[in-house]
């Protein structure tokens, strides 16, 4: 009745190999790979016209219903990519080497055509031409993007104990200036299987295998607006625009800006140190890495200001700079015992980012160190992602007790404070609560990776029968709701959820809320009013913003090998059977029941989109 979104996806991919044994060199093998991949996406969108009535009355009202649209976008993607390789492998005397160059041409086209037409008087069909002239509009947009890359890679072992690799790409983007196109990223690491040698084994037989690892290297990506170093004009908007000729409208030129060929790759360095262990022939294994990652050329704009007369505004640059550190675990366990067979797997990792430098005005007083300083800005090394918080007491349990407590509301004092209200703590003690009161005392979840991640995989066979269960969750990051999205219980998207029904309300609902004489019914949320202004309840406090640890079946799948002398006698060489289901149960908190914890906080985060599916699955593998 109301229309339709239509989304018709087409995406393929091929890909060719051909490698060429040299024969005059052993070892020596050329090899070319092409890749033409694309999508090509027709979007239509149908806003038909339909007729409200008053709730009451029936009758039909003719405000604020458009009318039939419809919208049309059709895009066209083309990835084409082609690498040509020569590799070289050789053995002696227990050494091994090998080496591979690599030369990559890549490009990427997208172009886009939207069209949009209005139905005015009558609707027929939903084609573009079919529409009336008015309010139509055709726009499209197209850009294409080209990469060069040399890729080169060393390899070496001595009797496969101690391993060195090197390798290294230069990558070339259409991206910036000519002289900060090009990027160069090495990279080396280096292992020791110490479990391998003699004297170890003897001294520490339990060890099965042990192997000591380092590794450092430089990796890139590019970012900007590509072509900043143009000193080109571009149209201007028709606002911009003057008639000379009366009925034609002539645009005006916009000069560019500040011409930016200073432009180039952001660059990351990471050290890792490591060391895998097994333990009793696989019995207990343990794997463990501590790493840092440097980020260099990040984005940001000048922080300078610059006089009204200029005319222009800073570009973007490579200022900033950050780094994360942390570490992986992964401790396994496997055995057999008959024909039963199981293994354990558990990761987990924790990382922390800090900013080393961020692009900003020198701050004021030190009061705007200490509090940027936690969040938003930060040179001082401190770790990112904390989130200003008020500590809160208690509750309100009466409208005379605000009559003497610290103010809540700014100029309107505690006027609109009502029982069931957050007690906030005053931290400063100036009686008035406010920004200043807040302390740096959450965890942030919104957009970020949550610092501690953590996994376990099981699986299990017995004869034809196997099983694998795998677990997935995070901690140490919060989630906020209020009241004013659609999770909380305000009137801006007026949705009502059955657990804000417990609340503070007064005996009578004609009663006025603000005599203290009313009598009150305690509940577990505060008492409902028009918004939060002049109340603590737009306050972020443990309340709103909670722990959001989870912990998510990600997947269960039960298989069945049917026996072979059933499967060959109808001609099969193999057949399996299996049932699995994805992200089957979540634990967490109660709180955030309705949300997903995996996904981002918010309104128009985790709120607005489409949940992470529970689906199953039965199926058949079969082999000829």
């Amino acid at each position: 009745m109301s229309g339709y979104v239509n989304t018709k996806r087409f995406q393929y991919q091929t890909q060719i190999d051909i490698n060429y044994d040299i024969p005059v060199v052993k070892g020596l093998a050329l090899g070319v790979t092409a890749a033409y991949d694309g999508q090509v996406n027709d979007d239509r969108t149908l806003y038909k016209n339909f007729i409200l009535y008053d709730y009451i009355t029936d009758i039909p009202k003719t405000t604020s219903v458009a009318p039939t649209t419809f919208n049309n976008s059709i895009s066209n993607y083309i990835r084409k990519e082609i690498q040509t390789k020569l590799s070289y492998r050789k053995s002696f005397n227990q050494h091994n080497i090998s080496s591979t160059l690599v030369y990559q041409i890549r490009r990427i086209d997208n172009n886009n055509v939207r069209a949009r037409r209005q139905f005015d008087d009558l609707f027929t069909k939903p084609i573009v031409d079919e529409g009336s002239l008015t309010n139509q509009l055709a726009t499209g947009s197209r850009s294409e993007q080209a990469y060069l890359s040399f890729l080169g890679r060393f390899n070496y072992d001595y009797k496969g104990k101690y391993l060195l690799e090197a390798s290294f790409r230069e990558d070339g983007s259409y991206r910036y200036a000519p002289g900060h196109k090009w990027g160069f990223f090495p990279a080396v690491s280096a292992g020791w299987r110490i479990g391998q040698e003699t004297f170890f084994k003897n001294a520490i037989p339990v060890v099965t295998d042990m192997k000591l690892r380092a590794s450092w290297g430089k990796s890139g990506r590019d970012q900007g607006s590509a072509f900043q170093y143009y000193e080109g004009y571009t149209f201007g908007s028709v606002s911009g625009g003057y008639i000379f000729t009366p009925g034609v409208l002539t645009l005006g030129m916009v000069p560019p800006g500040v011409v930016n060929d200073k432009l180039g790759w952001v660059n990351t360095t990471t050290i890792d140190l490591g060391f895998d262990l097994e333990l009793w022939r696989g019995k207990l294994g343990l794997i463990f890495d501590i790493f840092k990652r440097n980020e260099n050329g990040l984005l940001a704009t000048r922080a300078s200001s610059l006089p009204n007369t200029f005319g222009a505004s800073f570009p973007q640059e490579n200022l900033n700079s950050q780094w994360q550190q942390g570490y992986d675990l992964s401790i396994s366990h496997r055995n057999t015992i008959n024909a039963f067979s199981y293994g354990l797997t558990g990761t987990l990792m924790y990382s922390r980012t800090y900013y080393k430098h961020r692009e900003r005005s020198p701050d004021q007083c030190t009061w705007n160190t200490w509090k940027n300083g936690n969040d938003t800005y930060n040179d001082k090394g401190r770790i990112q992602g904390r989130v200003f918080g008020y500590e809160r007491d208690g509750i309100w349990t009466d409208v005379t007790q605000l009559e003497t407590a610290v103010l809540h509301g700014g100029n309107t004092g505690n006027y609109f404070m009502l029982p069931g209200m957050d007690r906030i703590v005053d931290t400063n003690g100036d009686g008035v609560i406010n920004g200043n009161d807040a302390l740096p005392i959450m965890w942030s979840g919104a957009g970020t990776n949550p610092p501690l991640q953590f996994g376990l995989t099981m699986n299990a066979s017995y004869k034809n029968f196997s099983l694998v269960i795998g677990l997935a969750g995070s901690s140490l990051f919060t989630m906020s709701k209020s009241r004013s999205d659609q999770w909380g219980y305000g009137t801006q998207y007026q949705m009502f959820l059955a657990r804000y029904l417990d609340r503070w309300h007064t005996v009578n609902d004609t009663d006025n809320p603000f005599d203290p004489a009313t009598q009150w019914v305690p509940g577990k949320w505060e008492a409902l009013t028009v918004d939060s202004r002049g109340t603590t309840t737009g306050n972020q406090t443990d309340k709103w913003r909670v722990d959001a640890t989870y912990l998510r079946v990600k997947t269960i799948e039960l298989g069945y090998n049917i026996p072979a002398q059933y499967v060959k006698y109808i001609g099969l060489n193999s057949a399996r059977v299996f049932v699995n289901g994805y992200n089957l149960f979540t634990f967490c908190n109660d709180f955030l029941k309705d949300m997903d914890p995996e996904r981002d906080e918010g309104a128009y985060g985790a709120g607005n989109t489409y949940p992470i599916m529970r689906s199953f699955n039965f199926g058949l593998n079969v082999k000829f």
